[in-house]
């Protein structure tokens, strides 16, 4: 009984993953607004730059044991179009795919992280190539 319960946990995590296209470079999310879009950044120990107009900008932050990564965030009518960088290359899911690095560390999850921290801004999450 107990192995049924486990599998049906892990069924739509897979599922959420598969959905994404295989391209993706831009996590959109819908009904945000600025103020708690920083917030959830500075949760997440990013520093935070605003340009004033309707981008917000991370700057660059060494993951522990990675690379260095930033965020791009362009917030318009109430959408959020996110974007991000490792180590020079833009952030898709299949960035650095099955490649290890730094002392053994996997690096193909940085569009789960990126995701992640999307899904922190607490709002409708869709998926583009920009």
């Amino acid at each position: 009984m107990r192995s049924y319960f486990f599998v049906l946990l892990f069924i739509p995590i897979i599922c959420i993953s598969q959905n994404i296209p295989k391209e993706t470079n831009t996590i959109i999310v819908k009904g945000v607004n600025l103020k708690h879009i920083v917030e959830s950044l500075e949760e997440k120990d990013f520093n935070v730059a605003y340009d004033g107009f309707s981008t917000i900008s991370t700057i660059p932050k060494r993951i522990s044991n990675h690379g260095i990564v930033f965020f791009t965030i362009k917030i318009k009518d109430s959408l959020a179009y996110m974007k991000g960088n490792f180590e020079g290359k833009e952030i898709t899911p299949e960035l650095f795919k099955n490649k290890e690095s730094y002392g053994g560390h996997d690096l193909s999850g940085m569009f789960d992280y990126m995701n992640e921290i999307a899904k922190s801004f607490k709002g409708e999450i869709s998926y583009s190539k920009q």
